[in-house]
């Protein structure tokens, strides 16, 4: 017997009772129709497109459901333009922060268009596009978006310059742990080290940022650095304690009368016994012994409480409770609140720590600390 013709609105009715029973619409390839007895999903297709059964023909399954249901075929995609992608990722960009990559899922206010088929058509060609690039090319080109499969190339040189600018700046070396390079953005100094050490970005391996910086400073040649003297060391100790009121720690940076000296450097040859010192000594000992510095090691033990005292009192002269930048304690000679600090931080001279001079003062006197959440009411008694 011959087969009754489909049409439209029922070939829309079984798709979309397909799609409320799967919560996917049907393909050519399909199970069968729920209904329709004898009937498939290969068999509407075949007559969409054949105009079989009543049908116009010239269609097909996935055609007609994405010009009536919005299904997206993958057979029939619309041209893509550069332009077009642009801006698509102008919006992502400013939507999120950052431009997006082939793994940004789909693409809004698109017909469920993705970042992964966009990339695809760029790389491969087709939908209008040339082929042979890609979306992070595409976006390093016309946005300046680093590609990281296409980083420029390094040169030792350049790595030298980048590292000096920052002891120039910070007054320590970088290793491969100081994070972003200020010079290059988008550079880290992991990455630099990494190319360094196993080759790639047009160097030849088996290096490291250490070395080079030892290579073309000499840091590992203490017989070409000038001869110190402890009258010299002195003296530099003694205009910086002119321009900050305290004296030099090893944590102090670069020595403004010698430009190239750091006070750690000075400290190592202190204690090593180089560039023409005896040894066995350190910055600290030094100040301790020739201008009454107390030394770390020797300092008498902190509470609390006496901290506490020291920051009301610093209220009560300043009308400010004190940071760790606060400089020396005047009520404590010899005694700075960045030492304290530390003490707080470091667990030292009695004290506990895992604290900081700040989070003490907003526990235990209301100051508002950024860090912490607002302090309980809580006096030492």
């Amino acid at each position: 017997m011959p087969r009754a013709n489909f049409t439209i609105p029922q070939i829309l009715t079984w798709a979309d009772a397909h799609h409320l029973a799967t919560g996917r619409w049907p393909t050519a390839s399909s199970r069968g129709i729920p209904g329709a007895l004898g009937e498939t999903w290969r068999i509407v297709d075949r007559c969409l497109r054949l105009g079989e059964r009543g049908l116009p023909g010239g269609s097909s399954l996935a055609k007609l459901l994405a010009e009536h249901r919005g299904k997206r075929n993958i057979h029939g995609l619309p041209d893509l333009t550069e332009e077009q992608i642009l801006a698509w990722a102008d919006d992502h960009c400013q939507r999120k922060g950052i431009y997006p990559t082939a793994k940004s899922g789909i693409i809004p206010g698109t017909a469920r268009e993705t970042w992964q088929s966009v990339d695809a058509a760029l790389q491969v060609g087709g939908r209008g596009l040339a082929g042979g690039s890609s979306l992070a090319r595409l976006l390093a080109q016309h946005r300046g978006v680093r590609n990281r499969k296409a980083l420029p190339p390094l040169t030792e040189e350049g790595i030298f310059t980048w590292a000096k600018a920052e002891y120039d700046r910070t007054g320590k070396w970088s290793t491969a742990k100081s994070g972003p390079i200020a010079d290059a953005p988008g550079e880290t100094w992991l990455a630099v080290d990494m190319a360094l050490r196993h080759g790639g970005r047009r160097l030849p391996g088996k290096s490291s940022l250490a070395q080079l910086i030892a290579d073309r400073q000499g840091l590992t040649r203490t017989r070409d650095r000038p001869v110190l003297t402890i009258e010299q060391i002195l003296a530099w100790a003694d205009a910086w304690h002119g321009r900050k009121g305290e004296w030099p720690t090893i944590d102090s940076g670069t020595i403004p009368e010698a430009p190239g000296e750091t006070w750690k450097a000075v400290d190592r040859a202190l204690r090593h016994g180089r560039r023409g010192l005896p040894g066995n000594s350190s910055l600290a000992r030094l100040l301790a012994q020739h201008r009454g510095v107390l030394k770390a090691g020797c300092l008498p033990k902190l509470t609390v409480k006496k901290i506490l005292a020291w920051a009301d009192a610093h209220r009560r002269r300043t009308g400010k409770w004190p940071t760790e930048d606060s400089g020396p304690i005047l009520d404590a000679p010899g005694e700075t609140w960045s030492g304290v600090n530390g003490a707080l931080r470091d667990g030292l001279r009695g004290l506990r720590g895992g604290t900081t001079l700040a989070k003490v003062l907003a526990k235990y006197r209301g100051k508002r600390h950024h860090l912490a959440l607002p302090p309980l009411a809580k006096k030492l008694r």
